[in-house]
């Protein structure tokens, strides 16, 4: 899991979300305590303008099955261009698997880099 190329990580982790099928529904990094924010923020009594709506649907709906969301830890990263790249990398991947289950809104998802990925 360590993807680090500095002694101190001192970035956040990019984290792979799963449902209950233990598919990947999204890929994201967040500071501090953002890696369960996702899933207080489907209680929350307001939203913001740019609120990820297939997101919070879909933890609300794993929440409400009692599965609830498990998610994963992938790598710590040195800095915050690492923790991007390493997000771009996940989203890339999961998206050219089955880009249907995926909830990100294309953030750092870039189809040259998938193109790039797929050929080496």
């Amino acid at each position: 899991m360590a993807r680090s190329s500095s002694s101190a990580a001192v970035f956040p982790p990019t984290c792979t979300y799963f449902d209950k099928q233990d598919e990947v529904f999204y890929v994201g990094k967040g500071k501090g305590q953002r890696v369960l924010e996702h899933e207080r923020e489907v209680f929350a009594k307001s939203h913001g303008r740019f609120t990820n709506w297939k997101k919070l649907n879909k933890i609300a709906s794993l929440i409400r099955s009692g599965v609830g969301v498990r998610y994963v830890l992938d790598s710590w990263h040195g800095t915050e261009q690492e923790a991007f790249d390493r997000e771009t990398e996940l989203m890339t991947l999961y998206e050219y698997y089955d880009a249907r289950w995926l909830c990100n809104y294309g953030g750092h998802l870039d189809p040259s880099k998938l193109l790039m990925k797929l050929r080496e």
